[in-house]
């Protein structure tokens, strides 16, 4: 199976790029055609999103029918909505396990998969595991992509780039901005979601990070676990209208700088060293002109002095907050998330016995 793939100089730091990747039918036909040994767990977030999840469930349990050991996690992050356990007993019929794990309250869908990826990690019955949302917008059948570059690489951690978006005009702009924010303070591309695929030995390192418990992706940036990126389009969702808004994207995009806040407040801290250094010349200029030649306008120099004492002044303090800010996240010891997360399961329901 030929892959083309497109290398830069990100690969000399972990991260792979893979466009035009073959499709499931391809897969399919030339490599699973027999039962694969490998046990595999989806873990996929739900709020609310019944119907949604069983077509999920029915087109993933069609699409990795070759997997002999396919398990399937749902994460109910504290719907308000009941499930309806009359679903029809075919949509399961693929999985040797579906389990409907209950949390005690709504935690925030970045939570309810560090909380399924930590369940899958403290049990340890799993070989590969893949990340998924139930709406639809990671389409199923590209886990089976995901995968078989996962079985061919199992020391990457394999994740859906997304070339094409469903969205509105407004909110691909403002995913721009977050992007290009979380770009110009961390110096890493976070092009990728949820849509990923990794070993468990991966899955165990990850739920051993307390970084998990805000933002996966940005998690996967700080593992240093090589990343393998494919090429896929996003899909439209099975059913009803999305729940990001702006202000759900904002506490996304700053849940994701968090998890490499040093990286953001050492940026942070060389700009403004640099801004005051900008400042103190600026100064020094006013001075000599002043002082020296016969351009100077009266008055003119005491209130450009004033301005770039009063920047000068704003500068300080914003060095200070940073670098009080910087060393306070370093001192303080965050647990595990494995140890946090299996905390806000409140019970476990089996769907399919």
């Amino acid at each position: 199976m030929l892959y083309v793939l497109q290398l830069s100089h990100r690969q000399a730091r972990g991260i792979q790029e893979m466009t035009h990747p073959p499709s499931p039918r391809q897969i399919t036909e030339t490599n699973l055609d027999k039962k694969l040994d490998p046990r595999l767990t989806i873990i996929t977030p739900v709020f609310n999103d019944w119907s949604c999840l069983n077509r999920l469930a029915s087109e993933l349990g069609n699409t990795l029918q070759h997997f002999g050991q396919l398990s399937l996690l749902v994460i109910n992050d504290g719907s308000t909505e009941p499930y309806d356990s009359d679903i029809k007993k075919n949509t399961f019929s693929n999985y040797r396990s579906v389990r409907l794990i209950n949390l005690g309250c709504n935690v925030g869908h970045q939570r309810a998969i560090a909380i399924g990826i930590s369940l899958a990690a403290s049990e340890n019955n799993s070989d590969f595991v893949c990340v998924i949302d139930s709406d639809g917008e990671d389409v199923p059948s590209d886990a089976l992509v995901l995968i078989k570059s996962l079985s061919e690489n199992p020391e990457c951690v394999i994740v859906a780039k997304r070339t094409q978006r469903t969205e509105s005009g407004r909110f691909k702009a403002s995913y721009f901005v977050y992007k290009y924010i979380f770009s110009l303070l961390t110096g890493k591309n976070i092009d990728f979601g949820n849509f990923a695929a990794f070993s468990m030995s991966t899955g165990s390192r990850f739920a051993y990070m307390p970084e998990l418990w805000n933002h996966f992706a940005a998690t996967l940036l700080k593992s240093r676990v090589p990343i393998r990126k494919i090429a896929l389009a996003k899909g439209p969702r099975f059913y009803g209208k999305s729940r990001m808004n702006f202000v759900s994207l904002v506490n996304h995009g700053l849940a994701a700088i968090s998890v490499l806040v040093d990286i953001a407040f050492a940026r942070l801290l060389l700009l403004s060293t640099l801004m005051a250094a900008m400042l103190l010349i600026l100064g020094l200029v006013i001075l000599l002109i002043r002082g020296f030649t016969l351009y100077a306008i009266p008055g003119w120099a005491t209130i450009a002095f004033g301005f770039v004492s009063l920047g000068l002044v704003q500068i300080l303090v914003l060095v200070s907050l940073v670098s009080f800010l910087a060393l306070s996240t370093r001192s303080n010891f965050n647990r595990p998330t494995i140890h946090t997360a299996l905390e806000y399961i409140s019970s476990i329901e089996e769907l399919n016995s």
